[in-house]
C-alpha cells in the first residue's frame, strides 16, 4: 500500500508518498493500492512504464490498479502528477530488480535532422 497526503510530508515539504520507494521484481504483476488521506485528489503516475501506469483518488479514499514490470532492471520515477504536487514533496522511485540510474521521461519531443548524407533522400 502506498500512502500519499501531508501527514508523510517531511520538513519543507506540502505532501508526500509513504513509502517513496517502492521495490519490486522483474516481469511481475504488481498491485499498488493508493490510500489518500487528504481532502484534495491526489496522483500517482509511473510514466516511464509503457503503458503509462496512473492511479488518482479525491481524498479521503482508496483506489488500486496494477501493471506488469518491465524485464530490466531499471529504476524510474514516480510521482503525484497534480500540478505542482511532485514539487512539494510528493516524487519516489520504482526500482524493479537492482535498480539502474534514475530514468526520467521529458515532456518534450527533440527531432533530430538527419545530416548524414549517405542516408538523407534526394530531392
Amino acid at each position: 500500500m502506498v500512502k500519499a497526503g501531508r501527514q508523510y510530508a517531511r520538513e519543507g515539504e506540502v505532501f508526500a508518498f509513504q513509502p517513496r520507494d517502492l521495490r519490486v521484481g522483474r516481469c511481475e504483476e504488481v498491485e499498488v493500492v493508493l490510500e489518500n488521506t487528504d481532502e484534495v485528489r491526489h496522483d500517482l503516475m509511473i510514466p516511464g512504464l509503457s503503458p503509462l501506469f496512473a492511479l488518482n483518488v479525491l481524498g479521503p479514499g482508496t483506489v488500486s490498479g496494477s501493471f506488469v514490470t518491465p524485464d530490466q532492471d531499471i529504476t524510474l520515477f514516480l510521482h503525484c502528477h497534480i500540478p505542482a504536487h511532485d514539487k512539494v514533496g510528493m516524487m519516489g522511485k520504482l526500482i524493479v530488480g537492482k535498480g539502474s540510474p534514475l530514468k526520467t521521461v521529458t515532456p518534450t519531443l527533440m527531432l533530430q535532422k538527419d545530416t548524414n548524407p549517405t542516408t538523407a533522400s534526394a530531392s
